[in-house]
C-alpha cells in the first residue's frame, strides 16, 4: 500500500480488545440458508446526465472516527492490520496480528473492504458510505441513500471490483461506477434508493491501485488428493478432491463436499500434508490422521497476509505455529492482503 497509508497508520488509538479464546473449527454460516425472499423488481437509481460536483458528506449521526478514542496504541506494521466486524457492538474495527490493540473505524451494520483502492464501504442506517483508509481522520463520504436492510454488496469500478463472498445468492446492493454511477437493489424492493454523490465517485476514476493478490479456487486446482470415493460428495465430480496450497505453510486444502442447498452452496474441506499423506480438520491442524478418521471443516476463503503465513478465515485469525484465535466477528480482510485460497459457502460438516 502507498507510503502515505504506512505513515498515517503508524500510531493509532485503543478502543477495545478483541476476545481471544481458543480456536475451534466453525462454519461460515449456521445451519441452513434462509429461504429466498420473494423476488422484487430491480430498482435502479441513476445519476443525472451531467455528473454533479462532489458534495460534502452529511455530518454522521453517531461517533465514527477513531480519533475520539481516549488512548493511543500501536497496531504494528500496516501489513499486519486487518478489518473485523464487531457483531455485538455493531462496529468495524482495525485490528492487528501483531498486537491486541484495535481502533474504531466506524459504527456500521455492514461493510466491504476494497484494499486495492484503500477503501472501506459502509452501510450506516439507510446510507452507503465509503471511508478512505488513507485518511482515517476524515469522515466517510456518503454515496447513496435509501438502502434497504441488506448487508451484502457488489461494487464495480472502472479498474477494480469487489463483492461479498459468502457463497449465497441472496438480496444485495450493487453499485456500478465503471461509467455513469448507478446503484440497484437486487432481490429486495428499495423504492427510495438513489445516488447522492456520483460526482465524488466520478472524480476517483484514476485513483492509484495497490497490487492485485491472487484468488486460488478449486475449479482451477492443478491436482487432486487421493481419497477414497466414499469420502467425496460433490455435485460436480470433477471438483471433488481438488487440492490448493495454503500460502507458505506446506500443506493443502482439499475439497471433499460441495452441493447446492437453498440459496447457498454447502461445502466441506480437509487439510492435507502431502509429505506424510495425513489429514487434519480445518481451519488449523491440531492433530493429523487418516482421512476416514478426520472431520471436515470450513473451505474458507482463507485470506492470507502479504507474508503468506497468517490468515483470516470466518471469525478467526490463525498464525503459523500458534493456532487460531476467535475474533469479535467476521474478518473483512487485510489492509495489505496476500493471496486468498478456497471457496466461500455454508460449511457442510455432517458425516456423509
Amino acid at each position: 500500500m502507498a507510503l502515505g497509508l504506512r505513515r498515517r497508520l503508524s500510531a493509532l488509538f485503543v478502543v477495545s480488545l478483541l476476545a481471544l479464546p481458543a480456536c475451534h473449527a466453525r462454519s461460515l454460516g449456521q445451519g441452513q440458508a434462509a429461504p429466498r425472499a420473494p423476488s422484487a423488481p430491480v430498482v435502479a437509481a441513476h445519476s443525472p446526465k451531467d455528473l454533479p460536483p462532489a458534495a460534502a458528506a452529511p455530518a454522521p449521526s453517531a461517533p465514527l472516527l477513531a480519533s475520539q478514542a481516549p488512548q493511543r496504541a500501536e497496531l504494528g506494521a500496516p501489513e499486519s492490520q486487518f478489518v473485523v466486524r464487531d457483531v455485538k457492538r455493531g462496529q468495524l474495527l482495525l485490528a492487528s496480528s501483531e498486537t491486541s490493540a484495535t481502533r474504531l473505524l466506524a459504527a456500521a451494520s455492514g461493510g466491504l473492504l476494497q484494499p486495492r483502492l484503500g477503501w472501506l464501504w459502509l452501510r450506516q442506517g439507510t446510507q452507503l458510505r465509503v471511508l478512505d483508509l488513507h485518511q482515517l481522520d476524515a469522515a466517510p463520504v456518503t454515496i447513496a441513500d435509501g438502502l434497504p436492510a441488506v448487508d451484502r454488496f457488489s461494487i464495480t469500478g472502472a479498474s477494480d471490483s469487489v463483492e461479498t463472498q459468502d457463497g449465497c445468492d441472496l438480496a444485495s446492493i450493487a453499485l456500478d461506477w465503471s461509467a455513469k454511477p448507478n446503484i440497484t437493489s437486487e432481490l429486495e424492493d428499495a423504492p427510495q434508493l438513489r445516488m447522492v454523490n456520483a460526482g465524488w465517485l466520478h472524480a476517483q476514476r484514476h485513483r492509484p491501485l495497490d497490487m492485485q493478490p491472487e484468488q486460488h479456487e478449486f475449479e482451477a486446482a492443478k491436482h487432486k488428493a487421493r481419497l477414497p470415493r466414499k469420502l467425496l460428495a460433490c455435485d460436480v465430480d470433477e471438483t471433488c478432491g481438488a487440492a490448493l496450497g495454503l500460502g507458505q505453510l506446506g500443506i493443502e486444502l482439499v475439497l471433499v463436499r460441495q452441493a447446492g442447498g437453498g440459496d447457498c452452496v454447502h461445502v466441506a474441506c480437509l487439510l492435507h500434508d502431502p509429505k506424510t499423506k495425513l489429514y487434519a480438520t480445518p481451519p488449523y491442524a491440531r492433530a493429523w490422521g487418516p482421512a476416514d478418521k478426520t472431520s471436515a471443516g470450513t473451505c474458507g476463503p482463507y485470506m492470507f497476509d502479504r507474508a503468506q503465513s497468517n490468515y483470516l478465515v470466518g471469525d478467526q485469525l490463525c498464525k503459523a505455529g500458534a493456532g487460531c484465535t476467535q475474533l469479535a466477528g467476521p474478518a473483512l480482510g487485510w489492509l495489505e492482503p496476500g493471496d486468498s485460497v478456497g471457496a466461500p459457502g455454508i460449511a457442510s460438516l455432517e458425516d456423509e
